[in-house]
Parts: structure tokens; sequence; C-alpha cells
């Protein structure tokens, strides 16, 4: 576990590497227009001053606009300060946190930092046991249903954050696959409006002792290698390999993954946005529209075009989740979709997983590789993906931040050790991967 002291820096980089604060209250000066045509000249002058509006005589400051622009409703614009009034510019970002009950003290201590910074967060605990039961109890009605609360939150909120909440790695088992099936329509809708939006997201790790177990770690272990992992996030290490596969990805088109058991899979990047993700969301990733981190950090991806994976693929070992461990999956591609699969074990987990989601769930969504040193091997999505030595194929949606033009109910990834099987990645025919370390 962290001490008290971590925690407290841990949620502090959170705030910073999200940038959460306060931003230009363009919706209450947009509606104030309507009745002041000139509060964007105002706004621009005294923005941040104090301000007696008797003595402001290039404005129309009438005790009736003063009342007006002092309303909730515009921010407001005008705050009051004993007889006079600061002119505000800015509003709090909204945030929604998603949060374990166990991770509560970390959570608590995000929204602080945050409230400290000017904005606004909510919070609420979410966790599989309840998952569970409400997808028991739901009925088909109420799943198909879009809610005005969901279309709020998808709309509204400037940054979302789940201070990892899965407890539970086969939660899903027992529950009739209709339910999943029933919520696809909303599902994407949902991806749909977040897309139109700019809201930034944050997952982070957070090492459950159940889960640990499940995944055949120790509870020392696992929360080793998740704060481990965590740490080496922000490292130069980690910053310079992501550098590294982002500079010969970006100018390239052709990519090949080959590996000494039969894996030969080939599909193209070509023109598609090559992002990194390495603890921060920088001016650079805001401007391409790249608004998302995973702590732990360290990868490079992008969404391959969507047509172009052809031929075959091996993954040891993926977890899908809901349905647990899949081993030695097979993966056929054809223009770009899974056309057959087999596995080893728990083939019945993938086909479930495909059944329950979209047709378009099939399709090639998100290529990545792994450029944290301190990941390791474990079951866990958020680290295993970033795991130094290893690439991963998703399938499913890669739309908003991926760039990528396939909207689907879910979006999987799955992880392919490099290390094994004398692998390697060309890159327009240059070797630049083998057997998972960078060829520098």
């Amino acid at each position: 576990m962290l001490s008290k002291n971590e925690i407290q820096k841990l949620a502090k980089q959170v705030v910073k590497s999200m940038r959460v604060g306060r931003k230009y209250n363009e919706k209450g000066i947009e509606s104030a227009r309507k009745k002041f045509p000139w509060i964007e000249r105002f706004i621009k002058k005294y923005a941040g001053k104090v301000i007696d509006p008797k003595k402001i005589k290039d404005f129309k400051l009438s005790e009736e606009a003063v009342k007006e622009l002092s309303h909730p409703k515009y921010g407001p614009l005008l705050g009051k300060r004993g007889k006079r009034f600061l002119v505000r510019d800015k509003i709090g970002e909204c945030i929604r946190i998603w949060y374990h009950p166990d991770n509560w003290e970390l959570t608590k201590a995000i929204a602080l930092e945050m409230i400290k910074a000017g904005a606004h967060p909510s919070w609420a605990p979410v966790y599989n046991a309840l998952d569970k039961e409400v997808m028991r109890h739901a009925t088909r009605e109420s799943i198909e249903e879009l809610t005005p609360f969901q279309v709020a939150m998808a709309q509204k909120l400037d940054v979302r954050i789940a201070v990892e909440n899965d407890e539970d790695p086969e939660w899903k088992k027992g529950i009739p696959t209709w339910k999943f099936q029933a919520s696809q329509d909303v599902s994407q809708y949902i991806h749909q409006l977040i897309d139109k939006t700019q809201q930034r997201w944050l997952v982070l790790g957070w090492p459950f002792a159940s889960v640990a177990k499940y995944y055949g770690k120790t509870p020392e272990w696992y929360s080793k290698m998740i704060f481990d992992s965590l740490k080496e996030s922000f490292s130069k290490n980690t910053a310079k390999t992501a550098e590294y596969y982002e500079k010969k990805l970006k100018p390239a088109d052709k990519v090949r993954i080959v590996d000494d058991r039969g894996t030969n899979l080939t599909l193209s990047v070509k023109k598609r946005q090559i992002m990194k993700d390495v603890g921060y969301i920088t001016d650079e990733m805001i401007k391409i529209g790249d608004l998302g981190l995973n702590i732990p950090s360290g990868e490079v991806f992008c969404a391959p075009i969507e047509t172009t994976a052809n031929g075959k693929i091996l993954f040891d070992r993926i977890f899908i989740p809901g349905y647990g461990f899949v081993e030695e999956l097979w993966l056929t591609f054809k223009n770009g979709k899974v056309v057959n699969f087999k596995a080893r074990k728990n083939q019945e987990g993938f086909a479930k997983f495909l059944k329950e989601n979209t047709e378009s769930t099939r399709t090639t969504a998100e290529l990545g590789i792994g450029c944290n040193k301190k990941a390791a091997f474990s079951g866990y999505i958020l680290t295993d993906e970033k795991i130094l030595g290893t690439l991963h194929i998703a399938i499913g949606n890669n739309t908003g931040s991926y760039h990528g033009k396939n909207r689907a109910s879910a979006h999987l990834d799955m992880i392919k050790d490099m290390k094994k099987g004398n692998a390697k990645m060309y890159v327009d025919g240059k070797l630049v991967m083998d057997k998972g370390l960078p060829v520098w």
C-alpha cells in the first residue's frame, strides 16, 4: 500500500498530468452576449480585476446589468467583493471520478487537490459486485434506454477519471449474454457523444488482493509491480523508448509482425496519428485530440487502417474482462476483421465476448507497443499493455482519442510477448523490434 505522503504525491501528480483546473467560461460569455453585445470586450479588458461598476464609463454597467451578470447562470461573470466586483473570465472544470470503495482515500486526495485547483469534482463508487447485482435485476427495457443523465455526463464533463474499480475479473459469468447485447446501441451512442467533446480521461491503476490471487500472484508482488511501474511511468527510460517507436511509426505504412511459431500479420498505419502515453497530457496531445492517459503509463499506439490487417497471430495469454483468461489464442484476420479463432483454453470466453458485442467489434482497432520496464505480466491490462518487450493488437472501437473510424460496443486489447518465439516487428521492411527490444 501507499503511505499517506505517497497518496498525496500521487493525487498532486494526477491533477498535474490531467491539467485539471479552470477554463475560459466560453458558454457563460456566449450566453451573456445575447443581452450584452459588448461583454467580450469588457471581459478582455477587465478579467481578473476587482472593479467599481460606477466608475466604469466605457461600458453600460447599470445596476440591472451588474445584477444580471452576477447571476450563476453565466458562471457568474461578476463576483461580489464587498462593494466592488471581481470580473471573472474563467470557470472551474467539471470532473467525474469513478472509484472502488477500497480506493476512497486516494479518491478523496485527488478530489481535494482538484478543489484546490478551482475545479468541481464529483465522485461515485463503482465495483464489480454492484455491477453484477445491477445486471441480474435489470430489465431489457431499462438496459436499452438512454437516460438524460447519461447524455449530460457524456456531453458536459471536462474530465473523466476511473480510480481502478475492477475487483472481480470474471464478474460477467452467470449473467445472460442477451443483457450485454441489449446495451450495445446505448454504449455506441455514448461513445459518439463523448467523441464530439474535448473530454480528457484517465484510468488510474490500483492493486486488489483478490485480483492478485486470481492472476496467480501474491498481493505483495502485485502491489509492488503496479506501484513500481507507476513510478517508472514518468522516467527518462520510458520517454526515450516511446520516442523511438513514435519516430519509427510516424512516417510508416506497412507493419509486419512475425515469429517462429507461425505468426505472420501485416497491417497499415499509413497517415494514421501516432500517439504516446508517458504520464502527461501535453499541448501537442490536446492539439491532435489525444486526450487520454493511463497511469501506469508507457505506450505508443495508433489505430491501423481498419481494412488492412491480414494474416494470423498468436497470443499466449489474454484476459477478457468478465470472462477470464484465454490461453494460446490464434486469431486470423482478413481485410481487417477476425474471421477465425481458436484457443487451447477458454475459447468459449472469447466466443462469448464476440457474441455479446456488435459485429464491428471483430475489426482491428489498435496497434500498441509497451515501453515501461517495470511492468510485468499479470493479466491486468492496464499494466500488461505497458510491458517493455510486448506489443498488443486490439479489436473493436477506435474512434475518439484513437483517431480511427470503427464504432463498436467494446475494445479488447490482446498482449503479445515479443520476447518469445524469436518474434520481430518490421516497419516498411526495416527491423524495428527484435525479441522484444528496440533496434536502436
